[in-house]
C-alpha cells in the first residue's frame, strides 16, 4: 500500500499521532478518506479520477479481505484498465471460489463462484481475475449498453496483444442470453454509436449510473439492439466459434 501513499489509522498511531489528532486531521482536511481508517493525501490527484480513486480503493480494501479473495467485475476491470461508461464505482468487487454467501456493504460486494486457475492473474501485486473472466462478468452483470462499452474495450486490449479475438468471443459468448447479445454487439468493426458514448460525451470516465442509485447519467443516442433486424445483420457478420 506504500505505493499508493495510502496511510492507515494504525500507522499514523505507530507514527506518534494520537486518535484526537487523526479525528482533527480529518475534520480540517489534512487527511482525505479513502475508506474507513484508510487515508490520503488530500493533494492527490487520484482522488479527482473516478478509476484511479477506485484503484485506491481497491488497494485499501485488499489487505482487509479473507485469503481466497480475488478482485473480480468493475474493480477487475479498472485494474486492467478497460474503458467504463456509468458503471457504479463506489464498491470494490471480488469474488470468492464458493456458492453461496455472496453480501454487499456500502464499500464492498462479494461474488461467489467458481473460478479456475487460468482465470486469476496477478496485477501489481493484487489477485485478479483475468481479462477473459472479468468480461465475461461484465457481459453477464452489467446493463446492455454498459456491458457493451466494457467487453468493447476487452476485446480492444485482447487484440492489441493478440490479433486472435476468438478465445474471449468464445467465453463471453458462451455465457447466458445477455452475454451473447453483449459478445454479438462488441469487438467488431467501429460503431458509431457506442463508440461515442466510449469516448464521445464521457470521456472515458466512469460516470454514476441514476438507475442504479449513483447519481446521474448521460444522456446519449440509443444503441440499436441485435434482435432487431439490422442488429442481427451486424450479428451474422460477427464470428463467434
Amino acid at each position: 500500500m506504500d505505493s499508493y501513499r495510502l496511510r492507515t489509522r494504525r500507522s499514523l498511531l505507530d507514527e506518534g499521532f494520537t486518535a484526537a489528532e487523526i479525528r482533527r486531521m480529518r475534520a480540517t482536511g489534512a487527511l482525505a478518506p479513502v475508506r474507513r481508517g484508510t487515508y490520503a493525501d488530500p493533494a492527490d490527484e487520484r482522488l479527482e479520477m473516478p478509476e484511479a480513486r477506485h484503484t485506491l480503493l481497491v488497494h485499501a480494501t485488499v489487505p482487509l479481505l479473507a485469503k481466497g479473495s480475488v478482485v473480480s467485475h468493475a474493480s477487475a476491470a479498472v485494474l486492467h484498465g478497460l474503458r467504463l461508461w456509468a458503471v457504479r464505482l463506489d464498491r470494490v468487487h471480488v469474488t470468492r471460489d464458493a456458492t453461496s454467501g455472496g453480501r454487499t456493504s456500502r464499500r464492498f460486494h462479494l461474488h461467489t463462484a467458481r473460478l479456475r486457475e487460468d482465470e486469476v492473474v496477478e496485477s501489481d501485486g493484487v489477485a485478479v481475475t483475468s481479462l477473459a473472466r472479468t468480461a465475461v462478468d461484465l457481459a453477464r452483470t452489467l446493463p446492455y449498453e454498459q456491458a457493451v462499452v466494457a467487453v468493447d474495450s476487452a476485446f480492444d486490449l485482447r487484440r492489441a496483444h493478440t490479433p486472435d479475438r476468438v478465445p474471449l468471443a468464445r467465453g463471453v459468448g458462451g455465457g447466458d442470453q445477455q452475454s451473447l447479445r453483449v459478445a454479438r454487439r462488441a469487438g467488431g468493426p467501429a460503431d458509431r454509436t457506442v463508440r461515442g458514448r466510449r469516448g464521445g460525451e464521457c470521456g472515458g470516465v466512469a460516470q454514476p449510473d441514476r438507475a442504479r442509485g449513483g447519481g446521474s447519467s448521460p444522456a446519449g443516442p440509443p444503441v440499436r439492439d441485435p434482435g432487431s433486424r439490422a442488429g442481427r445483420r451486424r450479428a451474422g457478420r460477427l464470428r463467434l466459434v
